[in-house]
């Protein structure tokens, strides 16, 4: 359903080779929340060290917008996880801004699924 779409992919370090044999397009449409802050850093106050895979801009003026949240996994820096995960169900350019419905409250602007029944956290 979203393989061609535009997804930020939530987990561990293994996360994205998982989704990539899944058949998604990582580092293209299937992004990781690293790559968001790496080419976003005012998301985020802290560097991102642990990611190799190159900056995405979803803020550019020719990126797709971010179409579903996917939770593969629990991921190692929740901190990161969570900011990205709110800005991206708040929508908006740039991203987080939200947008407004047409009772002037705000909009879910992604899906949100999660991998884990048991997701408590």
């Amino acid at each position: 359903r979203f393989r061609e779409k535009r997804v930020l992919l939530v987990g561990s370090k293994d996360t994205a080779e998982v989704a990539e044999s899944y058949g998604f397009d990582v580092g293209n449409m299937a992004v990781t929340s690293s790559q968001i802050v790496k080419a976003l850093p005012e998301i985020y106050p802290w560097p991102v060290t642990h990611c190799t895979l190159p900056p995405v801009d979803v803020n550019a003026a020719d990126a797709p917008p971010i179409e579903a949240v996917l939770i593969f996994y629990w991921p190692s820096d929740w901190a990161m996880e969570l900011q990205v995960v709110s800005d991206v169900l708040a929508g908006g350019r740039p991203l987080g801004v939200g947008t407004t419905g047409t009772n002037g409250t705000g909009v879910q602007c992604a899906e949100l699924w999660s991998s884990n029944p048991d997701f408590l956290w």
